[in-house]
């Protein structure tokens, strides 16, 4: 049985400009099943609509049509158990790494017995542990999504949602996410990316969806990547098709 079944998912908007309204659809059917401890990419242009599905995965935002099921429940029945990274999210800029995932991880109902455990495993693979008791606010923009990275992964979810993850983040600091990553995904998680960074295409992609104004125009997995000898430019091509 699939992990995550998606069957025609669509979302629409209101969008107005003075008085006017009209309809904008972000989705427009999306079909998609992925089995447990599968990593998915999902490529696409700006608006292309990967920010909207993440949302609903996540269980923040609610589709105007179709399903969402994890493990057979709703993704606002099953929220204890999946981690999602924004593209963008606030830090509390006073408190220190540590101070935040402690809060941050008690919110998420993390048990008290296994917090500090999991507070020390993550700062440590991901590089922060000497800046644990740092402020916040002195941190540098890559030190800081190493530290929402770590607030994801705290309640050791079991469907992970990173919407551009490696943005920010150095050669050294992509080589210790993606190994990490990997390491998750051997203990069962499944993972859904959205990024524009070829290399975290073909670190992590086993299989790579592209969005085209809220619909699934390709879908592809690694081997047919690799037949390309330059990834980038197969990729681009691909995109510039979708502008035709």
């Amino acid at each position: 049985m699939s992990y995550l079944f998606v069957n025609g998912l669509t979302k629409d908007y209101t969008a107005r400009r003075g008085f006017h309204k009209r309809s904008v659809s972000a989705l427009k059917g999306i079909s998609l099943t992925l089995h447990q401890g599968e990593i998915a990419v999902i490529l696409g242009k700006n608006g292309a609509g990967k920010t909207t599905f993440m949302n609903i995965l996540a269980g923040t935002l609610y589709p105007t049509g179709g399903t969402v099921q994890i493990e057979e429940k709703s993704p606002l029945e099953y929220r204890g158990a999946i981690g999602y990274l924004r593209e963008s999210m606030y830090l509390p800029e006073f408190l220190s790494p540590h101070a935040f995932l402690k809060i941050m991880g008690e919110l998420s109902g993390v048990e008290r017995a296994a917090l500090g455990e999991r507070i020390d495993r993550f700062l440590k693979e991901l590089s922060l542990d000497e800046e644990r008791h740092e402020r916040i606010g002195n941190l540098s923009m890559g030190n800081k999504r190493r530290l929402l990275i770590a607030h994801s992964f705290m309640n050791l979810p079991r469907l992970l949602l990173l919407d551009e993850p490696t943005v920010y983040l150095d050669l050294l600091g992509k080589e210790r996410f993606y190994s990490l990553l990997l390491r998750m995904k051997e203990e069962g998680c499944t993972v859904i990316i959205s990024s524009h960074l070829v290399s975290d295409v073909e670190r992590l992609g086993e299989r790579i969806i592209m969005l085209k104004e809220g619909m699934i125009s390709h879908t592809f997995g690694r081997k047919e990547l690799a037949a390309h000898s330059d990834s980038e430019r197969f990729i681009i091509g691909l995109l510039k098709d979708e502008a035709n």
